[in-house]
């Protein structure tokens, strides 16, 4: 089944070809946005901010992005400004930094369709990640943290579950490495597919409960690889939610 995955850089006023470039490798729909008002039939949102601060476009929609996820979609935020006001990780912390570690090496982030990474694929680059979330900030919260600087407690993506849905942040620099035209970094562009292909499956599927079972990092309450099935999360009777018995119909109403 096609997903519906929809592109947007913010300050560009819609998608960047890179970015749609991204969603036809991976061989799902692409759908150029114009805004961050309307998710109505979308699965995924892909979204990244190429600016250290935030506009209208992100400031003015968080209700019908909170929206979105909550009733199934997955946001999919890689955020140069990482602690910005109004930004999705008010807590993040500079400085830049060029250390990416997976916390789990097999997962599909590390190791998907497009491309198996390790912990030095992402490193050595000018500046890998803009910033970090501190991961004893988040512990109380349903994240799972996928992805962190050398020290183990400084995180630079995070998953976070919200009703049937999930928000991806990263402060990873994909607006320029994984754009062809710019940094043209073959392996983060296998980082962001990889995320997108997840992201499109956990949408379409729907699998996880998003409830905190455990500890798989020193310091923060996570999942033990919360990724589609795998591990020791809470799952739906091991099943696929459905949309008529799950959630609520996707409908125009997502529309902020």
């Amino acid at each position: 089944m096609t997903v519906d995955i929809g592109y947007y850089t913010l300050f560009e006023g819609s998608g960047t070809a890179a970015q749609g470039g991204h969603v036809s490798d991976i061989g799902q729909n692409g759908i150029d946005l114009t805004g961050l008002n309307n998710f109505a039939g979308l699965e995924v949102a892909y979204v990244n901010n190429s600016d250290f601060r935030y506009n209208r476009a992100w400031n003015d929609n968080q209700a019908a992005i909170h929206q979105f996820v909550q009733l199934g979609g997955v946001f999919v935020f890689h955020d140069r400004a990482s602690n910005g006001p109004g930004g999705f990780q008010p807590d993040a912390f500079l400085p830049q930094g060029n250390e990416v570690n997976f916390v789990d090496d097999t997962g599909d982030f590390a190791n998907g369709v497009f491309g198996a990474l390790d912990d030095s694929s992402l490193d050595g680059l000018t500046y890998s990640n803009t910033g970090y979330v501190d991961v004893d900030d988040i512990q109380d919260g349903q994240f799972a943290v996928m992805l962190t600087r050398d020290d183990p407690t400084h995180a630079v993506t995070t998953l976070e579950a919200e009703g049937f849905g999930f928000f991806v942040w990263s402060s990873l620099a994909t607006h320029y490495f994984a754009d062809p035209s710019l940094g043209n970094d073959p392996e983060m562009i296998a980082y962001i597919e990889n995320v997108l292909d997840w992201a499109g499956e956990a949408a379409q599927l729907n699998l996880i409960l998003g409830n905190n079972t455990d500890d798989n990092m020193a310091g923060t309450a996570t999942w033990d690889r919360a990724l589609l099935g795998e591990g020791n999360d809470t799952f739906a009777a091991g099943t696929a939610r459905t949309t008529s018995a799950a959630r609520p119909a996707r409908t125009a109403s997502w529309a902020a």
